[in-house]
């Protein structure tokens, strides 16, 4: 049976504690009164008994916690205890005030306010600081004080009249539920420790362990420093296990390494994760990269071209059968790649490579961690580039990979016959206007999740508006349009007025001259270029349509 020992920091609190012993018959709850250092004597000398946890209430609870080495769960004030004690305080008649550490001040002010109560909140941050504000206000004529253990003591010493915030029934119910709680984790942890080190570490060097409710219970690394994986990544994780005995295989990057994860599910629906970390010798190049975890984003799909577009890719995807996906810069060819993709296999591991960046001859090391789609992007058609899709294309055939290619240049129907892909070209933004009212919803959806912006919903004169632009990197331009006036919107309503700010303030004059030598020219819209970048030279060299080596090298001259 559980023991738990209770430290009362004043006698008042006893009745309730026996009160509250006889609604927990499975846990033994002892009790002791004692406050701050008295309160640790009490402590240490149940220590050595059968004690499981701790109960104690402010101060002695801070004390408790750096002295005792069992756990100390401290009883918190609720609103109602605030309510009860400010309540009954403000029917005194002499000046009363509330003093105490921000803990009880800050909860006292909201109620004091709330309730319209006629009293004065005074916050200290140190004990030391409490006789000499006590002092000044007796001088003030205040004659209640209503405070903790030590304000009330402190107050009775200088002749001021002490009132305890005391701590209700359900405050000391909620501690001992809290503790009670916190001993079945510590019971459950040091079962997995002892199973699991005999065993398990012996044989895999890193393992974490979640239990039914996704809550960590145990992790054993010896190569990484702290949990390698967000809290997202987890629940991707979690939610992947759909059944007893299942297994799974996800790859995650981590610095210039691969992490490859394999989990399990217990029949009580405990999760092992068993963590390996290895180098990606092979796929080092730069523009590679891996996405296992992907989300699902809405299409907007109004205009019959998208609508046509996204049916035909799905059905060839389910064949597996290559396809180029063609369009001018931001015409979303990449995202409706990916998006397809999550339609039908949303759990399976992507490869995305950048064409303009990769320098990968050996198109067999790219299926090393056997992608099961592979989106090839920012293509262009020429001699050396078309081999090495060819190559890529019958591999993909091989190990049953979709197969993505993605380009803004144009592709004669003869290469596209010849390399016996299928191609879909996106029209520009303003051929699918239809789509544009469903894409700013989407956008103010997302920003306001994301960033907590006001603007719920766009006026009709800002959606004609809108219609009327032109964008010239296409849906990539109407989505940093939309964020930039959704951040400086302060109405629900997205207005009119708003978007045309900022469409003129965008409209400014390229900085890099129209004189001068070939050179200058081109080392001036390299600079350019690199500042919208946010000196980002991989980014840069794309946009410049030159590999970043090129980059480089110019930079230099």
């Amino acid at each position: 049976m559980l023991h738990f020992h209770i430290i009362a920091p004043y006698q008042a609190m006893i009745p309730i504690i026996e009160e509250c012993q006889q609604m927990f018959s499975n846990i033994k709850i002892t009790y002791s009164v004692g406050d701050l250092q008295e309160g640790v004597k009490v402590a240490a000398q149940k220590e050595k008994e059968d004690v499981d946890i701790f109960i104690s209430r402010g101060g002695t609870a801070r004390i408790l916690k750096e002295h005792m080495t069992l756990p100390v769960v401290d009883i918190h004030l609720s609103g109602y205890d605030l309510t009860r004690s400010l309540t009954l305080a403000s029917q005194i008649h002499e000046k009363t005030a509330v003093v105490g550490f921000s803990n009880i001040t800050t909860g006292a002010s909201s109620i004091i306010e709330l309730l319209n109560l006629p009293l004065k909140v005074f916050t200290v941050t140190r004990s030391e600081e409490v006789a000499p504000l006590l002092l000044r206000l007796k001088e003030e004529g205040y004659y209640h004080i209503l405070g903790d253990v030590i304000t009330v003591k402190t107050s009775e010493a200088i002749g001021l009249r002490g009132m305890l915030l005391q701590s209700g029934k359900e405050s000391i119910i909620r501690a001992i539920e809290e503790a009670a709680f916190l001993a079945e984790q510590l019971q459950k942890q040091t079962h997995f420790k002892n199973l699991f080190e005999d065993i398990l570490v012996k044989e895999h060097r890193n393992i974490i362990v979640f239990n039914q409710f996704n809550e960590m219970v145990y992790k054993h690394f010896e190569d990484f420093t702290d949990n390698p994986l967000s809290q997202q990544d987890w629940y991707v994780l979690h939610s992947s296990i759909q059944s007893e005995n299942y297994q799974l295989t996800k790859y995650y990057p981590f610095g210039e390494e691969q992490i490859r994860i394999t989990g399990y599910q217990g029949k009580e629906q405990f999760k092992l994760y068993f963590l390996e970390k290895y180098s990606l010798n092979r796929l080092q190049e730069q523009g590679i990269r891996l996405k296992s975890e992907l989300q699902k984003e809405p299409v907007a799909s109004q205009s019959e071209q998208i609508k046509k577009h996204m049916k035909t890719m799905i059905a060839l995807y389910k064949k597996n059968k290559p396809i180029l996906i063609t369009g001018e810069k931001g015409t979303g060819k990449k995202f409706l790649a990916t998006q397809v993709h999550i339609d039908i296999a949303p759990n399976d591991l992507v490869m995305e490579i950048d064409a303009a960046l990769c320098n990968t001859k050996k198109a067999n090391d790219l299926f090393f961690l056997k992608p099961e789609c592979l989106i090839l992007y920012n293509v262009i058609p020429n001699q050396e580039t078309l081999g090495w899709i060819r190559d890529i294309k019958n591999l993909c055939e091989q190990n049953d990979v979709q197969l993505f290619i993605t380009s803004e240049h144009s592709w004669s129907h003869e290469t596209v016959e010849q390399e016996k892909l299928h191609q879909i070209h996106l029209p520009k933004l303003v051929e699918r206007i239809d789509d544009l009212q469903e894409l700013v919803i989407y956008f103010l959806a997302d920003y306001h999740q994301k960033y907590g912006t006001t603007a719920m919903k766009i006026s009709e004169e800002a959606l004609t508006y809108l219609k009327g632009l032109s964008y010239q990197n296409h849906v990539d331009s109407l989505r940093d349009l939309i964020k930039q006036a959704t951040l400086n919107e302060k109405d629900y309503i997205l207005h009119k007025k708003t978007l045309e700010a900022i469409s003129e303030q965008n409209q400014l004059p390229q900085i890099f001259p129209i004189n001068g030598t070939l050179k200058e020219m081109e080392a001036a819209i390299i600079a350019q270029v690199l500042r919208e970048e946010d000196n980002n030279q991989t980014k840069a060299a794309k946009r410049l349509g030159i590999n970043r080596a090129t980059l480089w090298r110019k930079l230099k001259e």
